[in-house]
This record gives C-alpha cells, structure tokens and sequence, in this order.
C-alpha cells in the first residue's frame, strides 16, 4: 500500500466450510419459511403479499442471502430464486482473510506476521483468564 502498510492474505479451508454450511442452513429455512408463507396465503385469501414479501426481504438480508437470491410472486404464490453463478462467485471469498500490518518486509515476512497474528488469540485468552478466571489476585 502506498502509506506503508502490508497486506497479508490467509485462507481457513475450515472456515470455509462452515460458511457453506451456514449458507445451506440459510436457505433450507428460508425454503420452509416460504412453505408456510404459500399455505398461510393459501388459507388467508385476505392476507396482504406485501406483507409477506417485506418480511421475506428482511429475512434475506438477515441471512445474508439477498445478494444472490431474491423472492418472487406469482399470483399469491412465494418461491425463491436464487442466482447459482453470483453464488460461487460470493463463496469464492469464504473463509478468506487478510492482516494489513505496518512491519516492513524486512523485519518480518508474510509467514512471521500470519503467526503473529494468530498469537493474538492465546493473548486475548490469557487475559480473559486473568480478568475471569480462578486467579485470585490481591492489591
């Protein structure tokens, strides 16, 4: 970058998985959601649609699904469509991350500044271990 900072790019294969997972559970409830919308409607011929598609809306962004799945109405009928090409291309990301440091290359490479990085997490538990553990520390 040009103030000096780096950027160091890390992919977890097992965060990436539970992206996927995640966004499969997503769908499979937003698949019964519009089940139970089509019968309520169904049941209801006064039920208002706009109604339900503006809680369906709100339900995708919810699930972070409203970039590449969108509702549609036929009639008084919900289903969902979903855009399989924007979907790989969103999923190519999963699990990606990246460290922007300011140590110069010289000091420490792209390997030094992931585990660095990853070091920060024993850090952060350590302390919460001081801070809530079964340390009795006195003045």
């Amino acid at each position: 970058m040009e103030d000096g900072r780096r950027v160091v790019t890390r992919c977890n294969s097992v965060r990436r998985e539970e992206m996927a997972t995640a966004r499969q559970g997503f769908r499979s409830r937003m698949d019964a959601w519009v089940a139970k919308v089509n019968e309520y409607l169904a049941e209801h011929p006064k039920a208002r649609t706009a109604t339900q598609l503006k809680d369906g809306e709100k339900r995708l962004q919810r699930g972070h699904l409203s970039s590449w799945m969108r509702l549609e109405i036929t009639g008084r009928t919900f289903s969902l469509v979903a855009d399989e090409a924007l979907l790989k291309e969103h999923a190519k990301l999963d699990g990606c991350y990246a460290v922007v440091s300011d140590v110069p290359a010289k000091v420490a490479n792209a390997q030094e500044l992931h585990d660095r990085y990853k070091d920060l997490a024993q850090v952060e538990r350590d302390f919460r271990t001081l801070k809530h553990g079964h340390l009795e520390i006195r003045p």
